[in-house]
């Protein structure tokens, strides 16, 4: 029910700073959530990165969740391994399971 209900709130969501679903699967063996521009690394990945590039890329996870929250939705599961680092330290949000939608814009 989880890959689901995520799958349902990457169809809802129309902001850049997300993963982008490409497919929700039902399979014998479990479901998979096919995404794009999933990146190569997570910023929970201490090696993957230089200091530098790991500075950077958390402050565009920053940036990215206030895109997120001004689409009127909030993660609701933020830790280093939801967010994704492209090679070229674009950042997208994964794992938005347990998102949800903001009840005011001033939240």
């Amino acid at each position: 029910a989880g890959q689901q209900r995520e799958a349902a709130v990457l169809e809802a969501i129309d902001c850049a700073s997300v993963v982008r679903l490409v497919g929700y699967h039902r399979t014998g063996t479990g479901d998979e959530l096919w995404t794009e521009d999933a990146g190569t690394a997570s910023l929970a990945d201490p090696w993957a990165l230089t200091p530098q590039q790991r500075a950077a890329a958390f402050a565009a996870g920053c940036v990215a969740r206030g895109n997120l929250h001004a689409t009127g939705w909030f993660h609701g599961a933020v830790s280093h391994d939801h967010l994704l680092v492209g090679p070229a330290g674009t950042v997208r949000w994964c794992s938005l399971g347990s998102a949800g939608r903001l009840l005011r814009r001033a939240d």
